[in-house]
């Protein structure tokens, strides 16, 4: 893979590794989540390059045989780095019933750490500390959901126990913005060496546009910076988050792309 497009994807593997395992197998880097099939990222084919549709059928033989097929695992999950500056025509794979997207890599480093304007309502940001601020992220989580319900709650429940150790182990911590004591907005920090990922940054739809999000993110990220020298931020590339990121000093600096199939029962 290239250095100069790995950063992304290295942050993410640093939490397929602690859920499950990350292997090297010849042009390919299999991730795979055995206590988790419902993950789509966690098992899925990392590729080295954008896969060519003349032989993508191979590339579909090799995710049955080296991460799973159905039973077990009912989708096909492919990721690849791009360069900041490409634009992909991804049509040929959407005909195959594959969902594409596009994933920008947002780096900011404290210098870069641009204040907000403050919030005109009340918030108390604070870390997770009952099971109830866990209840309430699984519940907008999964109001928020696009996916077959059953096999997102699976997926959940393996998120937050992973989440759950690393706030034991003094690796990062999850955070809730509260209005009147309810929780409106939610996010995760995790710290891997230098660097800190921010992890499912979620506003309740209600509270959306209210300038909560920016006061979370940046409140966050200031405590961040006292144990890293840089934060990292992914966002889908037609994200509506995307730009209050970036108005906050984060920038683009990598991109990187997937392909996920599901089978049509699951998503009727």
């Amino acid at each position: 893979m290239n250095h100069m497009n790995a950063l992304g994807v290295e942050s993410e593997l640093f939490f397929h590794r602690l859920n499950g395992n990350v292997k090297k197998w010849g042009k390919y880097t299999l991730i795979y989540t055995k206590n988790c099939p419902d993950s789509y990222s966690g098992n899925s084919l990392l590729l080295e390059n954008k896969p060519d549709i003349k032989n993508f059928y191979l590339f579909e033989a090799d995710f049955a045989s080296l991460i799973g097929k159905p039973p077990e695992i009912q989708h096909r999950s492919f990721i690849w780095p791009m360069s900041i500056a490409e634009n992909s025509d991804a049509s040929e794979f959407t005909h195959l019933g594959y969902e594409y997207s596009e994933n920008l890599v947002l780096l900011a480093k404290k210098n870069d750490l641009i204040r907000p304007t403050k919030s005109k309502i009340q918030i108390e940001i604070k870390p997770y500390s009952s099971n109830e601020d866990w209840q309430k992220w699984e519940a907008m989580l999964l109001q928020d959901n696009a996916f077959p319900a059953n096999a997102y709650r699976c997926y959940l429940e393996c998120q937050r126990h992973m989440y759950q150790s690393l706030i034991r182990h003094d690796q990062g911590n999850w955070w809730g913005a509260y209005i009147d004591g309810e929780q409106v907005a939610n996010l995760g920090l995790f710290f891997d060496g230098e660097i800190g990922r921010f992890q499912s940054v979620l506003t309740d739809p209600s509270f959306r546009n209210q300038g909560i999000c920016k006061a979370l993110v940046h409140h966050v990220a200031v405590q961040g910076f006292s144990k890293v020298s840089a934060l990292l931020m992914v966002a889908e590339g037609s994200h509506h988050a995307l730009q209050l990121y970036q108005s906050l000093g984060f920038k683009a600096v990598e991109k990187y792309a997937s392909l996920l199939w599901l089978p049509k029962a699951s998503i009727d």
